[in-house]
C-alpha cells in the first residue's frame, strides 16, 4: 500500500540510499538477512476527541524497524510524544509466541499499568519530543509504545513506514486475518 502517494514523502520508501538504510539497520538488529524491501506504509492525523481517545493505546509492531515522521506537531500545550520502553522483548521464533506478547500488552489492564509507568517516567519509558524535519528510527516490533494526547485543538500529524515483517508467510497469521475478515463481514 503506497498511503504516502502525492505526497513529498513519497519518494522515501523507494530511495536506494533510504532501502539500504533499512536493510542494513534490520540487520544489524536481528543478526538476520533482510529478504524484503517493502514498506508498509501510514499516515496518521490525530484531533480532537479522537486523538485523545488514541493516546496511550501501547503495542509492539508487527514490523522489526519503525521510522517516524512528524509532519505537524503541537507547538503549545500537549504535543502528543512519543512514549517508548525501550526493546522489552527479543525477536520470537513463531508468529504464534509474538500474538502472545501483544495479547499481553494490548488490555486495558496492561495499558493502565504502563501508562503511569510512562507519565512517571518508570520501568524504562523514554518520552520522545518529535519536531518536524526530524526522522525517527526505533525498533517497533521489540519496544512497546504509543503517544502521549496532544492538544485537542491541535493536529498532530506522522508517516510511519515500517521495514520487516519477520512472520511474512507465516499460516497462523493468515489462518487469523482470515478470520478476522470473516467475523467483520
Amino acid at each position: 500500500m503506497d498511503t504516502l502517494a502525492g505526497t513529498a514523502l513519497a519518494a522515501l520508501p523507494s530511495s536506494p540510499q533510504f532501502r539500504t538504510l533499512c536493510q542494513q539497520l534490520y540487520e544489524f538488529g536481528t543478526g538476520s538477512t533482510a529478504l524484503e524491501t517493502h514498506f508498509y506504509q501510514v499516515f496518521r492525523c490525530l484531533r480532537g476527541a479522537v486523538g485523545r481517545k488514541n493516546s496511550y493505546l501501547f503495542h509492539y509492531d508487527s514490523y522489526v524497524l519503525t521510522v517516524l515522521i512528524p509532519i505537524v506537531i503541537p507547538t503549545e500545550g500537549e504535543r502528543g510524544d512519543l512514549l517508548i520502553f525501550p526493546n522489552m522483548r527479543p525477536m520470537r521464533r513463531t508468529y504464534f509466541r509474538n500474538l502472545i506478547d501483544k495479547i499481553l500488552i494490548d488490555n486495558p489492564v496492561s495499558r493502565i499499568v504502563l501508562r503511569e509507568a510512562a507519565k512517571r517516567r518508570k520501568m524504562g519509558a523514554i518520552a520522545v519530543t518529535m519536531h518536524p524535519g526530524n526522522v525517527y528510527f526505533f525498533w517497533g516490533y521489540r519496544s512497546i509504545h504509543a503517544n502521549e494526547p496532544c492538544d485537542p485543538n491541535q493536529l498532530r500529524a506522522t508517516a510511519l513506514l515500517h521495514f520487516g515483517d519477520p512472520y511474512r508467510g507465516s499460516t497462523v497469521r493468515t489462518v487469523l486475518r482470515s478470520v478476522r475478515r470473516l467475523a467483520a463481514a
